[in-house]
């Protein structure tokens, strides 16, 4: 994801011979100096706050600041956008206008960037090469043309030499595009849920930064939450929005049923492909049709890829579970 993403590397792969430091026991586990609990309550599915755009624009604001937040039901400082974790999502449609101002109240440089967005690159829209300094502000505008694909995208810091240690921090956010997809019989209409995986490591109530910390003494967050659970009725269908922050690669399946996968990395695939294990590499995001076909309880997995070798195995986080869901109904 950055150049400064390759030290990290070093230190996960180091870090992988003591992947066996997971322990998952049952709905919880501990790494390093924190407990991790299983979040039960089902009654809602954390999602960040949504802003969308109106008559054609989204002008909205990102202030970056170091804040307290909710990470797995507890306390902990991070690196924020709009002390949220993760980011407010944003949503526009093809042919919008974004506009965005983003304040720097931390001590570092830093920028933006809009993950596979087709605009261009150059200032005041997706120039990564920006640098905004501490106290400073830019305003972005970035304008979609009116055939952009429709799908799910996201934004972060991409200040070159910080952006790993950053968007570890906390500093990504969901990025979604309504377009030709969305009207398409079958998933027009559909309940949408998104879910925003990251990895963290926290000690001492704040998010260590990146460089410091080894892949065995992370976990995987999903929307800032450690093992979240969602409900659905048999029978019904919904679309899941998944999002791989991490600079991890992650395996994912959920149980007794596969991943219809309709779209990857914001393009439409020609026709929904039904997928038991669906791979997702860093940065990369996945449109998935999730039918709930009996009740029960059934859990999305990340996977290890110790099976396919060493160089893979020092990369992907130790298996565990990512989230529940929960299925009741006739």
């Amino acid at each position: 994801m950055s150049d400064g993403s390759i030290s990290r590397r070093e230190l996960l792969t180091r870090g992988s011979v003591a992947a066996g430091g997971l322990v998952l026991l049952g709905s919880g586990a501990f790494v390093a100096d924190r407990a991790w609990s299983a979040t039960d309550d089902a009654t809602t599915f954390p999602e960040p706050e949504v802003r969308a755009s109106r008559n054609g624009e989204l002008a909205t604001k990102l202030v970056v600041a170091e804040t307290e937040v909710a990470i797995a039901d507890a306390p902990a400082r991070a690196m924020t956008y709009e002390s949220s974790y993760p980011g407010p999502t944003f949503e526009v449609h093809a042919g919008d206008e974004l506009a965005v101002l983003l304040t720097n109240d931390v001590d570092q440089p830093t920028n933006l960037h809009t993950h596979g967005l087709h605009v261009s690159p150059n200032q005041p829209s997706d120039d990564v090469l920006i640098e905004i300094e501490p106290g400073d502000q830019y305003q972005y505008r970035y304008k979609l043309p009116a055939d952009h694909p429709g799908g799910t995208f996201w934004y972060h810091a991409h200040r070159h030499m910080l952006t790993d240690n950053q968007v570890f921090a906390g500093l990504f956010g969901l990025l979604i595009v309504r377009g030709k997809i969305d009207r398409v019989p079958g998933i027009a209409g559909l309940r949408e849920r998104s879910l925003i995986m990251s990895q963290t490591q926290v000690v001492d109530g704040r998010v260590v930064d990146a460089d410091a910390s080894s892949l065995s003494n992370q976990v995987t967050l999903v929307n800032a939450r450690y093992q979240p659970q969602a409900e659905m009725t048999t029978g019904e269908t919904q679309r899941w929005r998944l999002l791989n922050t991490a600079s991890v690669f992650l395996r994912l399946r959920l149980d007794g049923q596969p991943l219809v996968v309709v779209g990857i990395d914001g393009n439409t695939l020609p026709k929904p492909a039904a997928q038991e294990i669906l791979e997702i590499p860093p940065g990369g995001r996945a449109d998935v049709l999730v039918r709930a076909t009996e009740a029960g309880t059934f859990k999305l997995r990340s996977l290890g890829w110790q099976a396919l070798g060493v160089f893979y195995g020092s990369m992907v986080p130790v298996p565990q579970v990512l989230a529940t869901l929960k299925v009741s109904g006739a």
